[in-house]
């Protein structure tokens, strides 16, 4: 009994054992078949023509300078032949641009896709000509480049000495959170930075002396009280607030 117990087992067993190794001979056959259609669609699509360029990402740079540098170059390649090292470093001689991505998936079409610096503040040179600041602190010349938007002024000239990177990097930074600080409409004037750290110019005439850019919140709210305060009880205008103190405000 025992003997024929097994038996009928084994007879069970065999066959469930053909039918998994039958599955695992499919899963294959179409898991070969699925690699080898996208790889013939992947050639397919390499070869055919550039029919269509398009520029994603691009915030402020004029369309017209990408296309002349490289429009001409990538038609007349098919788009596995573009050489995209090459076509990026055309786009990189534009300073005002950081990042360039190529994206390719879709047939007949070449994607330029484009991270530009972004601007938080205009200065000049001793030249009179204008300069822009980036958020990393970095001084690019205009050239054909016009920024629209409203963008505070740097005063080079009140440096104590030529910016070093790290002084331009903190007026990017405080530049950047200049429309979040202030909550009324005082308009900032110029800044720059001396030997008292930053500083910024309000109505043409009052130095505010911000120093570093610790705390940086509660010195906007000490200076938010004081001047609405001040303004609401006299004409006669300070000749600087000094936000740098603990708990105070030093003026004249």
């Amino acid at each position: 009994m025992k003997l024929f117990t097994k038996h009928i087992e084994n007879n069970v067993s065999e066959p469930a054992t053909g039918l998994n190794k039958a599955h695992k001979v499919v899963l294959s056959i179409f898991l070969v078949f699925i690699i080898g259609l996208i790889y013939i669609s992947n050639i397919w699509t390499q070869k055919r023509e550039i029919k269509e360029i398009i520029i994603v990402n691009n915030q402020y740079i004029p369309i017209k300078t990408i296309q002349d540098k490289v429009y001409t170059y990538i038609l007349k390649h098919r788009l596995n032949d573009v050489n995209q090292e090459y076509v990026k470093t055309l786009i990189l001689e534009n300073q005002f641009i950081s990042r360039v991505d190529f994206i390719t998936t879709y047939p007949e079409k070449f994607i330029i896709s484009l991270k530009p610096k972004k601007i938080v503040a205009q200065s000049k040179d001793n030249n009179n000509q204008i300069l822009y600041l980036t958020e990393d602190g970095e001084l690019i010349p205009q050239g054909n480049q016009q920024i629209t938007k409203f963008l505070p002024y740097i005063d080079l000239q009140k440096f104590n000495a030529k910016p070093q990177k790290e002084d331009l990097a903190d007026i990017a930074s405080f530049a950047m959170q200049i429309s979040s600080l202030f909550k009324n409409n005082i308009k900032i004037d110029e800044i720059w930075k001396d030997k008292n750290g930053i500083n910024f110019q309000i109505l043409e005439k009052i130095t505010v002396r911000i120093g570093n850019l610790d705390n940086i919140e509660k010195k906007f709210l000490k200076f938010e009280y004081f001047i609405n305060d001040y303004l609401s009880k006299t004409n006669n205008l300070p000749e600087y607030i000094d936000l740098r103190w603990s708990n105070q405000i030093v003026t004249n």
